[in-house]
């Protein structure tokens, strides 16, 4: 029985880490990519860089970079959105066999493809009985 507590507990742990570090991942990369086109701001974009051997255009090399970090930002905000979204998803789960208010196998199903599969995030069902769970998989969306 004390074993069992102390997965749910380190578990726990884990998923509030993960949630956690990627939106304070999220938030540096975001500042990083403001702070890296600030420095580019009033500057001459027709430098040449020698990467490898291979000669860039300073514009080129720029927008990939900065291109990279917006993926890298929405990567970790999408993380966490998501984690919170499962955890909300199986508490929520609990609660109603616990209350015995069981829903449909489809509304279920809805609810736990929203990050999936957009069609389902946007029936109607969704929106009612999982209100907060729909704002969440809107929001990674």
């Amino acid at each position: 029985m004390y074993l069992r507590m102390a997965k749910q507990i380190r578990g726990s742990w884990w998923i509030f880490t993960i949630m956690i570090s990627s939106f304070l991942c999220g938030v540096l990369l975001a500042l990083g990519h403001h702070l890296f086109y600030q420095s580019l701001d009033n500057k001459s974009a027709s430098v040449q860089y020698n990467v490898m051997r291979r000669e860039f255009d300073g514009q080129q090399l720029n927008i990939a970079i900065g291109t990279a970090f917006a993926f890298l930002v929405k990567a970790a905000f999408v993380l966490a959105v998501s984690t919170t979204y499962y955890q909300i998803f199986w508490r929520h789960m609990q609660r109603e066999v616990i209350s015995d208010d069981l829903p449909t196998l489809k509304n279920t199903d809805s609810a736990f493809s929203g990050l999936d599969n957009i069609v389902s995030l946007l029936t109607i069902p969704m929106w009612c009985r999982y209100p907060f769970i729909f704002t969440k998989a809107a929001v990674a969306w």
